[in-house]
């Protein structure tokens, strides 16, 4: 895999994704490159003082808001998707995607948040 070199290619990753989104694709259903992305995105690194308790931060608040965006109810860490945890659990994670993983915890909920009301406005258009 290729570190990420520009803004072009995150806001590539993140059209992709929302074009997926709008087509009705699932999550699990993209293709593995983007899976990956995604499920590294909402599965952050848990940084832990001690191995029994670990410490959740915002990454992991935003993380969560990400996957109540794909699957409502689906927000706290025992609900997340088994196949999210798998993929992005540590001996698998790709650590050349953390990059594009962290823009997307950031930016994709925000999107398809733009793309719905895009949608919605254009629905209103044609009455």
């Amino acid at each position: 895999m290729t570190t990420p070199s520009s803004i072009a290619e995150r806001d590539e990753v993140l059209r992709q994704m929302v074009d997926l989104w709008e087509n009705g694709v699932s999550p699990q259903d993209w293709p593995p490159r983007l899976r990956q992305i995604f499920a590294q995105a909402c599965w952050p690194h848990v940084r832990s003082r001690l191995p029994i308790r670990p410490v959740l931060g915002r990454e992991h608040a935003k993380a969560l808001l990400l996957v109540g965006v794909f699957w409502r109810g689906h927000t706290t860490l025992e609900r997340v998707p088994q196949w999210i945890k798998d993929l992005a659990a540590p001996s698998v994670r790709d650590q050349d995607l953390e990059i594009l993983a962290d823009h997307v915890r950031h930016h994709l909920g925000r999107d398809i948040s733009q793309r719905k009301i895009a949608l919605n406005q254009a629905d209103e258009g044609l009455d």
